[in-house]
Order: C-alpha cells, then structure tokens, then sequence
C-alpha cells in the first residue's frame, strides 16, 4: 500500500496511456462484410444438391460470427480500459486528499518533524532515535510535527522504546507547534509500567517551566511492557473532548476535558536532575482521522 501510495503518478500515467492504446485499437476499421444473404438457390447435382447448398450457407454464417466477435473485441478492450482508467483515477483522488500521517521512517525523515536540537535526532535502521547528551541540570528534548489536523476527531498510534537508562518519555498534543508555550495534554511514561496524563497549561519546554495539572496521577500497568529495549504500541483515540488511551491494545485510561483542542502531535523525552542522558527509538507514527 505504501509503494501505491508512493506512486500515484506513475500508475495514472502508465493507465492513461494503456487507455490510449486502446482506444487506437479500438478505432481501426473492422471488416466491412456484411451478412451473407443465401437465397437457397444454386446449381446443384439431383443427389445432394440442396445440402451442398445447406452446407454453403452454414459455413458462410459461421464465418461471418467469427469476423463480428473480433470487430467487437477491440471495443471490449477499450471498455475494460475505461473501468481501469476510473478505479485507478478515484485511487488518486481520494488517497491524495485523504488526511493521515504514516511516518514509517524506513530512510528518511519528513522535513515537517521540528526537533528541538536537529543533531540529537537521526534516522537509522528504520528507526527515527533521539539520542540526547547529558546535562547538568533537566530538560525536555522533543520533536514536534508540523501540522494542524483540521478534524477534531482522530487517532495517534506510535511504537516506541526507551532505548537506555531511566528516563520520561512519552506523547504532546497540543494545539500550537510553538514548545515555548505548550497548551494541550501530556502522555508520560517513565519507561516501567507507571504513566501520568497532564494538561499543559502554557509550559515553555525550551525552559522548563511546567505549568499543568495533573489529570491522571501516577498510574502502574503491566500492560506496559518492560524492560529497557521493549517495544511498547501507544494509541490516543480523540473523540471530541474524550481520550482513550491504550497500550498494546489494552486500555489504560479515559478521560473528558474540554479545556483544549490539540491539533497537533509531538514526542518528547525527558532528561531528570539524575544527569541521565534520554534515549528512545520511534518504529513508526501513524495519524488518521475518525
């Protein structure tokens, strides 16, 4: 599916073209014969006269079917062109205007991803890693995608890992792509089984003044998997002002607020007062509207 999505174009020319073709085919004359007319008379011996004459005009009919399936075949041709031509027309149309992220990072990174230092943040072996240094004091080092969904209703889902050390780590939606003045919520996880759900209150990540409130207070759940180098599968389902969220399909929490709208979505690791250097891995991050 992501190759077909890759090449839209390549595959609407190549059909165009094969249409062309076609209908080419399609208008070369066919033959001008026409039904033979037996009259049913003839010269013919007194023993088997009349079925030579029988005989005549079968094979002249059945000669004349022949000829007519293959002038219409040309049509048949052309017809099945134009299906193609259609299925593949509303192929492109819809997938090009359809809304969705699908982030697999097999290569390369969109350049919509706004990281906080670009140099900590690379794309290697499928992966797209934060790999921050050390500090002497904490910090947030994040990457937000730059892009406002325009329906308030969708579904984030994200694999990911915290590659070494004990460290936060976790999911912003918020509503502004500006981290020096976060309004939105939180999704943090401290890479064992406990999270924490927080409503950004205007928080300058760039600083770290944290200003929020606790929607969910520190929760354990084993559905988080452990340890270190374990792939964990994180879904935010939005519906309104509703949240689920999930962790490998199973439910962690729901909750209702109305404070914000976020329409945007960002990563995030967190560097504590322990100099611990943060690290995680994203194998992919999927977006689509509800």
């Amino acid at each position: 599916m992501r190759m077909m999505r890759e090449n839209r174009s390549l595959i609407a020319w190549y059909v165009v073209i094969s249409f062309i073709c076609l209908m080419q085919i399609a208008s070369m004359p066919g033959s001008a014969e026409s039904k033979p007319q037996v009259s049913g008379t003839g010269i013919a011996s007194e023993t088997n006269g009349p079925a030579v004459v029988e005989h005549e005009s079968f094979a002249a009919a059945a000669s004349y079917t022949k000829k007519k399936k293959n002038s219409i075949l040309p049509w048949i041709l052309a017809g099945a062109g134009v299906a193609a031509f259609a299925v593949v027309l509303l192929f492109v149309v819809f997938k090009s205007n359809k809304e969705e992220l699908r982030e697999e990072f097999d290569s390369v990174v969109s350049t919509k991803w706004l990281p906080r230092h670009e140099s900590y943040w690379n794309v290697a072996g499928g992966f797209y890693s934060c790999s921050a240094l050390k500090a002497s004091k904490s910090y947030w080092e994040y990457s937000i995608y730059d892009k406002a969904w325009s329906k308030p209703n969708y579904t984030v889902t994200i694999k990911m890992r915290r590659s070494s050390d004990f460290h936060g780590f976790g999911i912003n939606l918020t509503t502004t792509n500006d981290p020096s003045a976060t309004h939105g919520y939180q999704l943090y996880f401290l890479g064992d089984t406990r999270f924490l759900i927080k409503a950004m209150n205007g928080s300058d990540m760039t600083a770290l003044d944290n200003k929020y409130t606790v929607i969910q207070d520190w929760l354990s759940n084993n559905a988080i998997l452990t340890p270190v180098s374990a792939w964990n599968v994180f879904k935010i389902i939005k519906a309104g002002t509703n949240y689920s969220i999930y962790a490998n399909d199973t439910l962690l929490v729901s909750f209702d607020n109305e404070t914000y709208d976020p329409r945007y979505v960002g990563l995030f690791a967190y560097a504590n007062t322990l100099n611990v250097a943060p690290k995680m891995d994203l194998d992919y991050v999927y977006v689509e509207m509800n």
